[in-house]
């Protein structure tokens, strides 16, 4: 019976790293055709096989260093009760198949894991790519309603924003106090448009008054803003937008917002168009983002401190005003009884050394703004004809000793929303 052939692939460390066991195609055993013999290796070790070799035992090839990987061929006797043949010849050939053999089992290289291509079938690459669409088409749903919300979210930020453009923010304080800012605070009124917080513009394109202060009243007024800071847009016009950078017809006035301001009840509204333009169920609106509350009060009390040390005051009935200041000596609001247009102080009301309180009402449209205002107390009607001609109130109203506010006579206050305010005013 024909006996295999065993070839062992040694490296250039010395150590076995493939055994090729090969079956003759024809029975007698002759060297393979073809071969070229490089080298005689029969001074060389030998190389332990078995007649039936076991893959995982690794051939020794200690002793052999080749200087590149070759073939070493260990042809055994024909001596069947030897378990370990003996060399009879050892021959080093250039690694090729022989001629005349066929490849009947081959181990593992050694120390190496076996170098198996495999690639994807058109089956798993469809898979792959139907799996990636439906997690794009998922992330994509879900980052829709959170970008949706984020733009909410920015658009009321900036309703915000805007509320404290035009009223400030009252719940800071400085140096204990609230903190008085404002386009309402500078200009005593609402603004048109939204564009008279960036730029000191009115809504009709005239310019809007710088700030100043008054050498009379010692009170400033006019516009110092912005109030808004904005960037330019890529045309240069400055527009402070919604979270959805909406525009439409009016951009220039409001930006693309619906802006609204009623000086009548002191009330600014603003909305905003949200995603969908020509749908108003996803408006964001707020109808009330001033109130009057906000910037105004309605109404003042006076504490009048006679320190005349014998005589009550007055020594009639009579009619006064609480003048308000705004800004310089002909820019007032004027309070009174809230049914009359004065308020009726009768005689002797006002003790010697003592003092009494009177509270002075201002209607809507006749509110005081927040901020920093001077005061007096004139006298109703005295003299007759222009109110700027109002004598002041010093204990009586003769107009012919008396005279109209000076700076010497204009005290001032400062105005903060939803307070009761009592000021002063002594008589000597």
């Amino acid at each position: 019976m024909p006996y295999p052939l065993f070839l062992a692939r040694c490296s250039t460390k010395g150590s076995a790293s493939q055994l090729l066991r090969f079956e003759p195609a024809t029975i007698p055993i002759k060297p393979p055709v073809g071969w070229v013999l490089t080298q005689h290796a029969t001074s060389l070790r030998a190389i332990a096989t078995q007649s039936s070799p076991n893959l995982g035992i690794t051939p020794d090839c200690h002793g052999l260093r080749p200087r590149n990987d070759n073939l070493f061929i260990d042809r055994p006797r024909n001596d069947r009760s030897v378990v370990g043949w003996a060399l009879a010849q050892y021959l080093r050939f250039e690694p090729t198949v022989p001629v005349g053999w066929v490849l009947t089992q081959q181990s593992r290289p050694v120390g190496l894991k076996p170098n198996l291509q495999k690639g994807f079938t058109l089956l798993e690459m469809v898979l792959v790519l139907f799996l990636v669409g439906l997690m794009a088409s998922a992330t994509l749903m879900l980052t829709e309603g959170v970008e949706d919300q984020a733009k909410y979210d920015e658009t009321k930020r900036r309703m915000d924003i805007m509320r404290k453009a035009i009223v400030g923010n009252p719940t800071r304080t400085v140096n204990g106090s609230p903190e008085i800012s404002g386009f309402a605070v500078d200009m005593e009124r609402l603004p048109g448009c939204v564009r008279e917080l960036l730029e000191p513009v009115q809504c009709d394109g005239s310019a809007l008054g710088t700030w100043s202060i008054d050498a009379s009243t010692g009170i400033g007024f006019g516009w110092r803003g912005p109030y808004i800071a904005v960037l330019p847009e890529r045309n240069g016009n400055l527009r402070f937008r919604d979270g959805y950078a909406n525009s439409d017809a009016s951009d220039a006035l409001n930006s693309g917002w619906t802006y609204s301001a009623d000086a009548s009840t002191g009330i600014v509204s603003v909305s905003s168009q949200g995603f969908d333009l020509t749908n108003s169920a996803d408006d964001i609106t707020h109808n009330a983002l001033v109130i009057a509350d906000d910037w105004q009060i309605n109404s003042v009390n006076i504490n009048f401190i006679n320190q005349n040390a014998s005589d009550a005051l007055p020594a009639s009935d009579l009619d006064l005003n609480l003048r308000v200041y705004l800004s310089d000596t002909t820019s007032y609001v004027t309070g009174d009884d809230n049914i009359n247009t004065a308020l009726t102080i009768s005689s002797s009301a006002i003790a010697a050394n003592g003092e009494n309180d009177y509270l002075f009402h201002f209607d809507s449209s006749n509110a005081i703004p927040i901020g920093a205002r001077g005061y007096a107390i004139v006298c109703y009607e005295k003299p007759v004809g222009d109110p700027n001609n109002y004598v002041v109130f010093d204990g009586d109203c003769n107009d012919a000793s008396n005279a109209a506010p000076s700076s010497n006579d204009i005290k001032s206050f400062t105005v903060t929303p939803r307070q009761n305010i009592t000021l002063n005013w002594v008589i000597k």
